[in-house]
């Protein structure tokens, strides 16, 4: 198929070059983040580790996992490969840490009845403590930060806040009462997300650090324990009712608009896609497709050996506070991204010599082949990509950016079977998830064809073409004459140059010989009447006719 090749070409020796420009240029501004839907939960391949502690609240930072481990304070695990983690190092907290949130080589802990501690966890092996600020009646359960301030839900005193800009010595600000216990807050922009147990949500405006003030609530079925945000909506962890939905687009008007029950008692909630993961305590790890944010579908769920209490999504992998058996790490497993293929050429003749089969890519909304690892993508799981060339552009000008890749042809033609519909199917890495795409095209391995039976060779000292009738309806019968034996290419196209339809494609001893053309393209679709174009390609010798179809 002829194409255009359309802004960027990358070769090895401008590779960085290409990639970054590559970026610049077609990675979707302000698209969606490209991400694979979940499939399941693989339970059996879990794992445990111990934290030394019972593990209540947890962050993923690089390789490290560090655990809000209570009464053995701040827990760190390394987890650069997850099936494998190994425990680094406990630092004591003065009180029994209850969440956590880092910020360069700090961890700020909420450290329940010690109040606020800051952690250097610059070096996870060897974490030491370096602040704490402790205030009478202080029940910190988790932490967020907002610029130089951290933000603790802070039990019955409330929302607290502090000063952080020298993380070794914070200063207490200020406290709003929000009417309940205050377990956990997430921040958005200029407000503060508060679960405050019985009476539900609560949010506040935090624009004046020094000043909260509480602008709206709304009571959840059960008691408010973690609040997850994703566009208009706050997901919340509702304890004995499971996983709530709340409407916060007006937040001063917050409202329940669907709760969905859960075996047990909902602790944590953790949003990655369109799908929420639920620490549900006893009975271990759910999973909702929340697509529909108004009818969440729970799809799958995994037990864990302890009480799951927290829980967060990195990579393939959840991340499960699990009490007083540790981390739990459970690995997820994802649906490719669906890829859209365009093979040139979509009939492939296993006896011709051409070097290359190409590939052009196309991914969906939110996706950027811009992040195709080109060295990952495979055909039919067995060919690599050529690492070069490759390129990037609008081949198919539909807006919307082609990777450009190539196979070797022989390696293909060995695999492949002989069809009119053979399907062919290219995977690969893109960012952290993966895609695939299957096309179909035409596989041919055609004979050596001596001329029609019972017509003499003929003396032929040129090769030549010959259509009738011209004009047709609704077929026409093209005979060529092939001077010696040859590799023969018979192809119809636009008067723009655009393939309709290849009708020959073989090695011809010398003769004449007749193929018809029912007016269709390679798809089998009815072409519209015009002017088209006959090519005959006889070894060096080209020769064209112009058809004209009449209807």
């Amino acid at each position: 198929m002829e194409r255009m090749k359309f802004l960027v070409t990358r070769l090895v020796s401008s590779a960085l070059f290409a990639a970054l420009l590559v970026g610049a240029l077609w990675a979707p501004l302000g698209a969606q983040q490209c991400s694979s839907d979940v499939v399941s939960l693989d339970c059996g391949a879990a794992v445990s580790c111990v934290t030394h502690g019972g593990a209540e609240g947890l962050v993923i930072s690089g390789n490290y996992a560090f655990v809000a481990a209570y009464d053995a304070g701040l827990s760190a695990v390394d987890v650069s490969a997850p099936g494998s983690p190994v425990f680094l190092d406990s630092c004591h907290t003065p009180g029994d840490a209850s969440g956590l949130v880092i910020s360069g080589s700090y961890a700020f802990v909420a450290d329940y009845s010690a109040g606020f501690s800051v952690v250097d966890i610059g070096t996870p092996a060897n974490m030491q403590l370096v602040a704490n600020v402790h205030r009478a009646g202080d029940q910190a359960y988790a932490v967020a930060l907002s610029g130089n301030y951290a933000y603790v839900a802070n039990g019955n005193l409330g929302l607290s806040v502090y000063d952080i800009s020298v993380p070794t010595n914070p200063v207490y600000v200020t406290s709003l009462d929000t009417d309940g216990s205050a377990r956990a807050v997430v921040i958005s922009g200029s407000y503060a997300y508060v679960g405050d147990c019985e009476p539900g949500l609560v949010i506040v405006d935090i624009s004046n650090p020094s000043s909260p003030v509480k602008v709206g609530g709304c009571d959840t079925p059960g008691n408010a324990q973690w609040v997850a945000l994703s566009g208009s909506y706050a997901y919340v962890a509702d304890y004995n009712h499971g996983l709530a939905v709340v409407d916060i687009s007006n937040p001063a008007s917050p409202s329940v608009i669907n709760s969905v029950e859960t075996p047990d008692l909902a602790w944590g909630v953790y949003l990655s896609g369109h799908f929420a993961f639920v620490a549900d305590n006893g009975t271990g790890l759910h999973l909702f497709d929340i697509a529909n944010p108004t009818q969440p579908v729970q799809v799958d769920s995994c037990e864990t050996p302890g009480l799951a209490m927290g829980v967060v999504v990195s990579g393939h992998y959840a991340y499960v506070a699990d009490e007083r058996q540790g981390l739990r790490i459970i690995p997820i497993h994802y649906a490719p991204i669906g890829a859209t293929l365009d093979f040139d050429p979509n009939t492939l003749n296993l006896k011709s010599k051409g070097r290359w089969v190409t590939c052009y890519i196309e991914l969906p909304e939110g996706c950027s082949v811009a992040d195709i690892d080109v060295p990952s993508v495979m055909l039919n799981g067995s060919i690599l990509a050529e690492d070069s060339p490759w390129s990037i552009g609008d081949y198919d000008l539909d807006g919307i950016a082609d990777l450009m890749v190539k196979f070797d042809r022989a390696a293909v033609a060995a695999i492949l079977p002989t069809g009119e519909n053979v399907a062919v199917t290219v995977t690969g890495k893109v960012g952290t998830a993966q895609f695939s795409g299957t096309d179909y095209i035409r596989v041919i391995r055609p004979p050596i064809i001596p001329p029609e039976k019972g017509d003499p060779t003929p003396s032929i000292e040129a090769a030549s073409l010959d259509v009738h009738p011209n004009p047709f309806n609704p077929s026409v019968r093209i005979q060529y004459a092939v001077p010696a034996q040859a590799r023969v290419l018979v192809q119809v196209f636009s008067v723009t140059g655009q393939l309709i339809r290849t009708l020959e494609d073989l090695d011809r001893l010398a003769g004449l010989y007749t193929v018809d053309w029912n007016g269709k393209d390679e798809a089998g679709r009815d072409v519209s009447s015009g002017l088209y174009v006959c090519r005959l390609v006889v070894g060096s010798e080209v020769v064209a006719k112009k058809l004209t179809l009449l209807k």
